[in-house]
């Protein structure tokens, strides 16, 4: 096992004790996104991603496709969102309340974002292919390393000292 995953392994499972507790998986997620949400608003940016990856050590010539892919599919779930916005609104104020969408009975306006989800929701496979180190110009072993690294660096960085952030959740 590479050491990279062998540390992924201890941050998801501190105790090794091979039994997965969901407190456990809970306190690494929550970690994981208050390691990239450093700016405390709740929110995850694709900047603050692309910062992270930067961080990481995480060439430039790699963040491109990550930032790339990344951008795709925000504005196809932004698109999404303002698609339901739009069809379920009965009242015209740019808003969506739960009594409106509980309301949205004629799925059939639903046609046009799914012909867009099945037909541009797949990844741009140039992109993808540079990512995991598929294209001529690569070897497949160092883009692989290259990942680890990431990881590794990644899980290096400082965590913050308590879970109790504003923007956690309790299960």
């Amino acid at each position: 096992l590479p050491y990279p995953l062998f540390l992924l392994y201890t941050k998801i499972n501190p105790d090794k004790n091979e039994d997965l507790r969901l407190e456990e998986v809970i306190n690494f997620i929550t970690d994981t996104f208050a390691t990239l949400g450093r700016n405390n608003d709740c929110l995850i940016s694709l900047d603050e991603v692309i910062s992270i990856l930067a961080e990481c050590k995480l060439p430039a010539k790699y963040q491109l496709p990550v930032q790339l892919l990344g951008e795709q599919y925000l504005n196809l779930a932004r698109y999404f969102i303002e698609h339901v916005v739009d069809i379920t609104d009965q009242n015209k104020d740019d808003k969506m309340s739960v009594e409106e969408l509980h309301d949205f009975g004629d799925f059939s306006r639903l046609d046009t974002m799914m012909n867009v989800a099945r037909e541009m929701s797949g990844p741009h496979h140039q992109s993808l292919s540079f990512l995991l180190g598929n294209t001529s110009t690569q070897d497949r072993d160092d883009v692989l390393e290259l990942w680890l690294n990431t990881l590794e660096n990644f899980l290096g960085l400082s965590r913050p000292d308590d879970h109790k952030s504003n923007c956690s959740s309790t299960m």
